[in-house]
């Protein structure tokens, strides 16, 4: 069997012996050795583990001066005194999309350490409530400046490859600074940029936001406590550890065996209490526990998404009943209108037309009365002057002279009432105004009826179909307007 180079690391921690990485290096051997091997050293308890309890340092943040929150329009113009921060529609302004710039200072956080978890805090300064899409990048440099009034001197600034979205829910407090107002988690974004070369603690972030919508922020200058306030969680990588490594030569297995053993016996009474791991080791445990933490809040929020959903969905199905019941209501009510000012519109023509006949009659009553005064006179003339007879019948005549008198009064009265009666059916009807004496040579009011016809109408009253021109002329309208005369139309029908 072939002359085999093979190097073996043997990593501990203070009580068991949890974490073993084996790398074979190799110019020929039998892949049944390999598989014997890791058989052997399995026998012996060892095992691996890529989770490592690390101490998890916060490290907050907060914009501290008006050159460290800034807007940028479409046209590249800089604003670094506004009162808030507009993510990322501008309706007082530019009344358009506008790209916002944050830059935390001091962040102390050393070069390479794992980002467990970053988001940004804003505190809403306007409700608004409409669809959001942003997108949240980091400036690609190791310690970014301040803003200044140069125009485009944020979106000439350098990005990340790292970059997370966000579609805010609706902020419907003002002055609210809640889970609503804070940004999903940005840990690949502020990784990226302690992971550079250069980066240092104590250095300056910038965070780029862009996107379509509105959510309205406040800013340094509107509140200095509200400010944006970045949180950042992350981990240390311990130092480099002692390890103990073995080259050997070998050719057969057994000879494999009996090192492996030796190696045993020689770490048994001396296990290593910290941990060294291959730095890319390092990092892929990190980012695995970190994209299962992502993962987790990612799963939270589509729970939370899904719970609100159903609540509206089951809310506007409650409006839609709501709103349909309503309209049935509505129709119910003016079906019934209808049918009640069919009614009204019927009983007034009644009316109209027994006030008519009772006019007609009062004027008639009141002409005979008028009649049976104006002889009386003339009988007291005739009498003889000397008579017993004349003086009683004077008397009688004048008793019935003064009674005579009062129904014409009364009379009188009914006529008024009666007149003031019809114009109150003329305004309801919207007769045009017509004197008294008109209305006395009419022969009847009448009130056009679906299916009606000005030839049937001239039928019936006169008996001659082809009077029908006489009662238009009565009522003031020509044959070219003979459209006009429609169910409802109250007709004058003239003797």
């Amino acid at each position: 069997m072939g002359c085999t180079l093979i190097s073996i690391i043997f990593i501990f921690d203070s009580e068991d012996i949890w974490y073993l990485e084996l790398m074979i290096t190799l110019l020929r051997i039998p892949i049944l050795m390999i598989g014997l091997l890791m058989s052997v050293l399995g026998s012996m308890g060892w095992s691996q583990s890529t989770a490592m309890e690390r101490e998890e340092i916060i490290v907050e943040s907060r914009i501290s001066s008006g050159t460290d929150d800034a807007e940028e329009d479409p046209s590249g113009k800089m604003s670094l005194t506004s009162a808030d921060l507009d993510l990322a529609f501008d309706s007082s302004g530019s009344e358009s999309d506008q790209i916002v710039g944050l830059r935390f200072n001091g962040i102390d956080i050393p070069q390479g350490a794992v980002i467990t978890n970053a988001h940004i805090q804003f505190q809403a300064d306007e409700v608004h409530a409409g669809a959001v899409t942003l997108l949240i990048e980091g400036e690609a440099n190791d310690s970014a400046v301040d803003f200044s009034d140069a125009d485009s001197d944020i979106s000439s600034r350098p990005r990340t490859t790292e970059a997370v979205s966000w579609s805010p829910l609706p902020w419907e407090t003002e002055g609210e600074a809640g889970s609503l107002q804070q940004t999903p988690d940005i840990a690949p974004v502020v990784q990226e940029i302690v992971d550079r070369t250069g980066w240092s603690p104590g250095n300056s972030i910038v965070v780029i936001i862009s996107g379509s919508g509105e959510r309205t922020a406040e800013a340094f200058e509107g509140d200095e406590a509200g400010a944006p306030l970045l949180r950042v969680a992350y981990q240390v990588l311990p130092e480099d550890t002692p390890t103990v490594e073995m080259e050997t030569e070998t050719s057969d297995l057994q000879a494999l065996e009996e090192q492996i053993q030796r190696l045993e016996a020689e770490l048994a009474g001396s296990r290593v209490d910290t941990l060294s791991l291959e730095a890319d080791v390092v990092t892929l445990t990190a980012e695995n526990e970190r994209f299962g933490m992502r993962l987790a809040e990612e799963q939270e929020a589509l729970s939370q998404f899904r719970v609100q959903f159903v609540q509206e969905i089951g809310a506007l199905a409650a409006e839609n009943e709501g709103l349909e019941a309503r309209l049935a209501e509505e129709q119910e009510a003016l079906s019934q209108f209808r049918v009640q000012f069919v009614q009204e519109i019927g009983a007034l023509a009644e009316e109209n037309e027994r006030l008519q006949t009772e006019l007609a009659g009062s004027r008639l009553d009141n002409l005979l009365l008028q009649a049976e005064l104006d002889a009386v006179p003339a009988e007291v003339e005739t009498q003889e002057p000397d008579s017993v007879e004349v003086g009683e019948k004077v008397m009688q005549l004048e008793a019935e002279k003064a009674e005579l008198q009062e129904s014409l009064a009364r009379v009188s009265e009914q006529l008024e009432q009666l007149e003031a009666d019809l114009a109150s059916i003329k305004e309801s009807f919207g007769v045009a105004e017509v004197d008294t004496a008109t209305l006395m040579a009419m022969k009847a009011i009448y009130t056009v009826r679906p299916g009606d016809s000005l030839f049937g109408i001239a039928l019936d009253f006169y008996g001659d179909g082809s009077l029908w021109p006489d009662i238009l002329a009565a009522n003031g309208v020509s044959v070219e307007d003979t459209g006009l005369i429609l169910p409802g139309t109250v007709l004058l029908i003239p003797r």
